[in-house]
């Protein structure tokens, strides 16, 4: 270990031009990439397509909301009442803890 530290000490141009012979022999190899010659140039084609059918979650979020309206609950109104319930916690301890 001292043997090659001192190698490298010595001869500095030799140990950089060995290293720099080991990136450009084990990099690998870039091929031609294929683009526009513009880069400005609008492409040809869209790259995206838009889906005809429905996935899976959007059939599963529309058989819920069925369900949902189905059984005439609605969650905004759950949520709602929630809120005034902490809202009714909320000046309890307020009002517990000495405040007004």
């Amino acid at each position: 270990m001292f043997r090659l530290a001192r190698f490298i000490v010595q001869h500095k141009v030799g140990a950089v031009a060995v290293i720099a012979l080991g990136v450009v022999f084990f990099a690998p190899e870039r091929g031609e990439q294929e683009g526009r010659a513009n880069p400005w140039s609008a492409p040809a084609q869209p790259t995206y397509v838009a889906a005809e059918e429905p996935g899976f979650i959007d059939q599963i979020v529309s058989e819920a909301d069925t369900m949902l309206a189905e059984s005439g609950i609605d969650p905004r109104e759950a949520a709602d009442e929630t809120v005034g319930r902490f809202d009714d916690t909320s000046s309890s301890f307020s009002k517990a803890n000495g405040g007004s």
